[in-house]
């Protein structure tokens, strides 16, 4: 009984030697162990930005809001978007906890049309979730529409004249009388004419001497603000054609494909020696003796690119073909 004793009293005045609120009686504090993960910064942010609907005349710009609802701080490594049309900077110092920053992301619309979605990703020091995605999403319409969006002025095979027409209209309530054109050169000749419709005006294009393929563009201008580029290609007149003559695809990805047909116009015998692009980023190849396929690479920068699919023939004339191309590159 008497070591049950001297145990029990041991125990209690090494109890009586610590600080009820855990230090010692020395008053020295206990080490401090190192924050868990848990502790750190934690982010927060609105996932969805939406600009509405604009013009593809337009810049506009979004918030993104980032919270840091962690006890350390937290740090922006960086900010992808996914769109070459969106330029974004990331926060130099580090969010405090507690703290909010707004990063506006800034975006142009030119050459775009239809509902817009993209997708965008930040990197951060959450260690529990260090990518975070959000998206930017609204609807780009045209301030003025052109149809045909591309103007394509073939020669006959006479010669004389090549021409090219298209239905111009405003369609954000603005009027169509102090429009303008600008022509690139004294031989292409544009004007327009009134239609039976008040909003419609039409717009037609003349090119005098037509020897050669060529590829340029007419500008419509109304006022300092709004103006809009209507791409014309001027073709002489072909023994074989291209099908489509010009490739618009739109929103592409690398690894996409395109074809393109080649039609007979004379009954003699001709065939392609060679196809390239003026582009490293698109290649061109003949699958059949009529057919060429367009491939979009990988190295292609996001955004609008347009290049040219060169077409050599043997035994036609002219032995050149152009087909222009244009694409919204996107990683989606």
């Amino acid at each position: 009984m008497r070591v049950v004793a001297y145990a029990l009293l041991f125990s209690i005045a090494n109890l009586w030697a610590l600080d009820p609120f855990g230090g010692t009686t020395d008053g020295q504090s206990p080490p401090r162990t190192a924050p868990s993960k848990w502790n750190a910064g934690r982010i927060s942010l609105n996932t969805e930005l939406e600009f509405g609907s604009r013009f593809d005349d337009e810049k506009v710009s979004v918030e993104l809001e980032v919270s840091n609802v962690g006890t350390e701080s937290l740090t922006i490594h960086r900010i992808e978007t996914g769109c070459g049309c969106a330029v974004v900077q990331k926060p130099n110092s580090p969010i405090k906890p507690g703290a909010k920053v707004v990063i506006p992301i800034r975006l142009s619309l030119s050459g775009l049309r239809g509902p817009f979605s993209r997708s965008g990703t930040i990197h951060s020091s959450d260690s529990t979730m260090p990518t975070s995605r959000f998206r930017i999403i609204g609807d780009v319409s045209a301030r003025i529409s052109v149809e045909p969006q591309r103007l394509i002025a073939r020669a006959s095979e006479t010669g004389g004249v090549a021409e090219a027409r298209a239905l111009v209209r405003r369609l954000d309530g603005g009027t169509l009388d102090a429009l303008s054109i600008d022509v690139p050169a004294s031989h292409i000749q544009a004007f327009l004419r009134e239609t039976s419709a008040a909003d419609t005006v039409e717009l037609i294009v003349r090119v005098k001497s037509v020897v050669s393929a060529s590829q340029t563009g007419i500008v419509l201008r109304s006022g300092r603000e709004i103006q809009k580029l209507v791409p014309l290609s001027v073709v002489p007149f072909q023994e074989v054609d291209a099908v489509p003559s010009r490739l618009a695809l739109g929103l592409v990805s690398p690894g996409t494909r395109a074809r393109i047909k080649l039609r007979s116009l004379i009954g003699r015998p001709w065939h392609v020696s060679n196809v390239t692009t003026d582009s490293e980023e698109v290649s061109a190849s003949l699958v059949t003796p009529r057919e060429i396929e367009v491939r979009f690479l990988g190295a292609a920068p996001l955004g609008p690119m347009a290049c040219t699919v060169h077409v050599h023939l043997v035994g036609a004339s002219p032995s050149l073909i152009l087909v222009p191309l244009t694409a919204y590159m996107d990683d989606q």
